[in-house]
């Protein structure tokens, strides 16, 4: 093996010259994000599947803006525009949960954004929900971490959820199909403050008010 005047494997001091240049390369265009950002705040839109971003596309909704239609960013496109006037940039973050943490804290870090929605399908608790509702919860939790237990398996620990201490219109007790489940608490940082670990996640009140602004639109 060849060795530099220092003593270290050459192929060692080429392997580091060619990550210090890869990460050189890799550096987002600073320039076109300041120009992103001048147009003012944005709406961050996120999405986790190609269909969902598919039917955005389609709606014809989301207007490009056309001095600087996307930017791409670590592998991501973040794609520049407008729904109605409403600057909006929005992103497919893919599954799983890293790539949505990614996408978002990138999208949070770089863009200049008010908020940010996850637009995608979701399902109804029960019929008084249809189609075109906007259904603002004041607490969300993670259900990505629980672990479904064997039906009429013992109690392990405090962590745990069952379900038949929840049955309508009893108030609690008996058997419930749905089982029990473990889950585990969420590690929440806001700014100013020490971690905390909580089951439930809090939504910003801000988010009810402008649900109550939203009208239907008919094309």
């Amino acid at each position: 093996m060849a060795l530099s005047s220092s003593g270290h494997p050459a192929t060692t001091r080429l392997l580091f010259s060619l990550l210090l240049v890869g990460s050189a390369a890799g550096l987002p265009e600073r320039a076109a994000i300041d120009r992103v950002n001048r147009r003012g705040p944005s709406l961050g839109l996120v999405m986790s599947y190609v269909d969902e971003a598919t039917a955005l596309q389609a709606s014809g909704y989301f207007q490009p803006w056309r001095a600087l239609p996307f930017v791409d960013l670590y592998g991501r496109r973040y794609h520049i525009g407008s729904i109605r006037g409403v600057n909006v940039i929005y992103a497919l973050t893919g599954q799983r949960r890293l790539n949505a943490a990614v996408t978002v804290q990138t999208l949070i870090d770089v863009f200049s954004v008010s908020g940010i929605v996850h637009y995608g399908t979701a399902g109804s608790c029960n019929d008084s929900i249809s189609f075109g509702d906007v259904s603002v919860p004041r607490l969300v939790a993670y259900t990505g971490a629980w672990t479904w237990k064997k039906f009429r398996s013992p109690r392990e620990s405090s962590a745990e959820l069952s379900f038949g201490e929840y049955n309508v219109p009893d108030g609690g007790g008996g058997e419930n199909l749905l089982g029990s489940l473990k889950y585990r608490n969420e590690e929440l940082y806001s700014a100013g403050k020490p971690m905390e670990e909580v089951f439930w996640l809090p939504v910003h009140s801000a988010w009810f008010r402008t649900a109550e602004q939203l009208t239907v639109v008919t094309r």
